[in-house]
């Protein structure tokens, strides 16, 4: 019921919240207790099995027994060049229905990143894998996040764009380059390879949540959610989900906490940057798969 309603919002909200985004594959495997099920598939994998056929789920549905942990979200290449989805049930993975929905909708847009022309080339060339090719550098890299200097620096920009996105979207829109000039600051204290991991995350994992928040708003003006994912007993409306979200990121960029959250601060960072572009008018969206993972690069209108 919680998959059909995330299909749904995509249809509903995706080429609004972000233009050509229903290309963007859409495979996802549930993991369960027991099983894993592929739906969408982009082809049949070897070792699943056909076991039934749901229109609203996007057609065949194939099974395994579970191989990945049932509490796993995350996006990657799971069964050939594809980018798949992989995500554990609400209850596996800590969520509510209504925020499950809306993080299924994250790594969606995870897909239409790694599908995009180039990607992993180019996510290659940054020089930061050294040698892992599972991508498991994505999480691991050792940014220097306990450095003093550089959360210092850090938390300047973070509460720099809080106090922008606070302000009237005129006031917050009418300068950028002192924003530009705090990341610039920070850049200073991170070697060339730290920043490219910076501007890494803040591309993929800020602007994914970015495009989380632009769906729960969407879904709240525009999306009818279905009665009986409205009787689930963990339902909330995704008008209050949105406005828990937005107050969520907002408070990780007044207070971050670069020592402690690690990588997870770059989602706020990230997110908060997109929302000023917008309120700048900057044609960001239209560059962003073309030139990938420095969101300074779109700072011309």
């Amino acid at each position: 019921m919680r998959l059909a309603e995330a299909f749904r919002l995509a249809e509903v909200c995706g080429d609004e919240v972000w233009p050509g985004w229903d290309a963007a594959p859409f495979e996802l495997l549930l993991v369960t207790e027991e099983r894993e099920l592929l739906f969408r598939p982009s082809e049949r994998p070897a070792g699943l099995e056909e076991i039934g056929r749901d229109p609203g789920l996007g057609g065949p549905i194939l099974s395994r027994e579970r191989q990945f942990p049932p509490n796993l979200l995350a996006t990657f290449p799971a069964f050939g060049p594809t980018p798949t989805i992989v995500v554990g049930t609400a209850e596996a993975t800590g969520a509510g229905s209504t925020q499950w929905v809306v993080k299924v909708l994250h790594e969606h847009f995870h897909q239409l990143q790694m599908s995009s022309p180039g990607y992993y080339e180019e996510s290659d060339a940054l020089g930061l894998a050294d040698g892992d090719d599972q991508g498991q550098w994505m999480l691991d890299y050792p940014f220097p996040y306990d450095s003093s200097e550089v959360g210092e620096r850090y938390a300047a920009l973070s509460s720099e764009v809080a106090r922008r996105l606070e302000r009237a979207p005129g006031e917050a829109a009418a300068d950028l380059e002192g924003l530009w000039s705090l990341l610039g600051r920070l850049r200073e204290s991170v070697s060339e390879k730290d920043y490219n991991y910076l501007s890494f995350q803040l591309w993929q994992e800020g602007v994914s949540r970015y495009v989380e928040l632009e769906v729960a708003e969407c879904a709240a003006s525009r999306f009818e959610p279905s009665t009986p994912f409205r009787e689930l007993a963990d339902f909330e409306s995704f008008s209050s989900f949105a406005t828990r979200l937005r107050e969520s990121v907002l408070e990780g960029l007044r207070a971050p906490s670069l020592a402690e959250e690690r990588r997870v601060a770059f989602y706020d960072l990230g997110a908060g940057i997109a929302l000023l572009l917008d309120r700048a008018g900057a044609d960001w969206k239209r560059r962003y798969l073309q030139r990938k993972f420095f969101l300074d690069a779109y700072r011309e209108r």
